[in-house]
């Protein structure tokens, strides 16, 4: 018999519920962007890739959010990737 968690883990419950708890705001941006991960993690590494897949951004950071300065980014559209143990999630953020 699966138990409770076992059937979330298994389904992908868990992940899920992680995805919707993590909020990157202000979309579209012109300066700053804070990407809030709605409770305290640890050793998250950050990633911004442009569309074509270059990496812009690279950083480790732990907290419950993080300011990131995109002032001098091209305007455009930019992938957000929160990667915490095994769990990565990613978000679309647009440069304005």
């Amino acid at each position: 018999d699966l138990t409770g968690d076992a059937i979330d883990n298994y389904l992908g419950v868990e992940d899920y519920s992680y995805e919707t708890k993590v909020k990157v705001f202000p979309n579209p941006a012109t300066e700053f962007v804070t990407i809030d991960f709605g409770s305290y993690i640890d050793n998250a590494e950050i990633k911004i890739n442009d569309i074509s897949g270059k990496q812009i951004l690279s950083k480790t950071i732990s907290g419950n959010n993080i300011e990131l300065d995109i002032s001098t980014f091209s305007k455009g559209t930019y992938i957000v990737s929160v990667k915490t143990g095994n769990k990565t999630i990613s978000k679309k953020i647009i440069k304005n």
